[in-house]
């Protein structure tokens, strides 16, 4: 026997979720969240009252998650279709603006104290759906590191530093909160991002909470300049065009310059939450493989992403670090793949060697087959 169940903005996980429209007692009416949805489904076929297929009917509306919706083998077989306008979406938006000051000029300032506590790096902000970008500086051109002192003069394509040298000028201690700061180096195929730990003004000495992953000295097919080229992310005195953000952790506000035409009122300011909205994740091992789970005529939207730790292992933050396949073919990265090594004791490297391939993506996909998501119609062949 096939089923169909109902989600709907004006829905309850609390009801059966068998009618599209709640009953006019108030009783009964569709499921709320899509999430809810699934576990009534492995409800209904462990106690065998349904077989094959079921539907998933989800009606027109905005569905928040601040956690992707997770479908494993068992949840083979459901088909999930939109019924009209339906997003699914992965931040939370920001109210409660009141006006301030910028660099001499007028911002937008919130408090999103409440929000730090569960996400406390966020990246990723929109207005009215369009991405906007952290304040940065040098606005459009480039950075050059001074020197690299760690990194030997016979260096190798993986003799990574922590530390580098700026030149004169190219930092400020005074800038605010210098440890929300990133360096973000763009060599060879990659971007390493290197937060700022410590800055020594006397010997203008950068150090990083992560060591790059490749050399901060160029070969001279990599660059006409010595060394890798830069800029910095998330720095306050640089906030100076409409649409930049600033994001104060300290102070626990956040900062953005309104584009012309811009008004509370008329623009939706929201940040990402959440890095991933749908997971379809099997077991190869064990041949719990996830089949013919659909999504047809959904929007997925605003979602965050986070730089990759970059050791040796199959990074995915939304599971236990202990179960992380390591990554045989990078046999320089052996000693953070020694057993019983905390992820206190992993090197953290600033990127990935094979640029962003192994990040999260917004739906991930792991020993499935058939799994799909038509917006349109996009498939994902076996992997």
């Amino acid at each position: 026997m096939s089923i169909t169940l109902y989600v709907s903005p004006q829905g309850s996980d609390a009801w059966h979720g068998h009618v599209p429209e709640p009953t006019a007692d108030g009783f009964d009416g569709p499921l709320a969240t899509l999430s809810e949805a699934v576990k009534r489904v492995r409800h209904l076929r462990e106690q065998r009252h349904t077989t094959g297929e079921v539907t998933v009917r989800v009606a027109a509306g905005t569905y928040p998650t601040k956690r992707p919706i997770a479908l494993d083998a068992m949840d083979s077989g459901i088909r999930f279709v939109a019924d009209g306008e339906t997003v699914i979406d992965g931040s939370v938006e920001i109210t409660g603006w009141s006006t301030g000051k910028a660099n001499g000029k007028t911002c937008w300032v919130a408090d999103i104290g409440a929000l730090l506590t569960e996400v406390p790096h966020p990246r990723s902000l929109f207005a009215n759906g369009e991405r906007r970008p952290h304040s940065r500086y040098p606005k459009t051109d480039w950075l050059t590191i001074e020197d690299a002192p760690d990194v030997p003069m016979d260096f190798g394509l993986f003799d990574g530093a922590s530390r580098f040298i700026v030149a004169d000028g190219d930092f400020d201690d005074a800038w605010r909160n210098p440890d929300d700061i990133e360096a973000v180096i763009n060599h060879l195929w990659i971007e390493e991002r290197m937060p700022v730990k410590d800055y020594d003004a006397d010997r203008r000495r950068i150090t990083s909470t992560h060591r790059s992953i490749f050399t901060l000295r160029n070969h001279e097919w990599m660059g006409s300049a010595p060394f890798a080229r830069y800029f910095w992310e998330n720095v306050f005195e640089a906030m100076s065009e409409p649409g930049e953000w600033y994001l104060d952790r300290a102070g626990e506000r956040l900062y953005y310059l309104p584009k012309e035409g811009e008004t509370p009122d008329n623009t939706s300011i929201r940040l990402a939450v959440t890095t991933q909205l749908l997971r379809l994740h099997g077991d190869w091992r064990t041949g719990q493989i996830v089949r013919g789970v659909r999504f047809e005529g959904f929007t997925f939207a605003h979602t965050d992403w986070l730089p990759s730790e970059g050791w040796g292992k199959w990074w995915d933050p939304q599971t236990p670090e202990h179960t992380w396949p390591t990554k045989d073919s990078f046999r320089h990265f052996n000693t953070n793949n020694l057993e019983k090594r905390s992820a206190a004791q992993h090197a953290r490297f600033a990127a990935m060697p094979q640029a962003a391939h192994d990040l999260p993506g917004a739906v991930g996909k792991g020993a499935a087959r058939r799994a799909e998501a038509r917006s349109g119609w996009a498939s994902a062949d076996d992997r």
